[in-house]
């Protein structure tokens, strides 16, 4: 569950932890939007 955003520029990442589908993505952002109360 996400309690709180942070970035993180692409340089302090060190290495790879696995990839996301297409559709996986697409559920991570609807789930962000609904988070940030941007969701219709």
């Amino acid at each position: 569950m996400v309690d709180k955003l942070t970035a993180v520029r692409r340089t302090n990442v060190l290495t790879r932890v696995g990839r996301l589908t297409s559709e996986q993505l697409v559920e991570v952002e609807r789930s962000l939007m609904a988070f940030l109360g941007l969701a219709r």
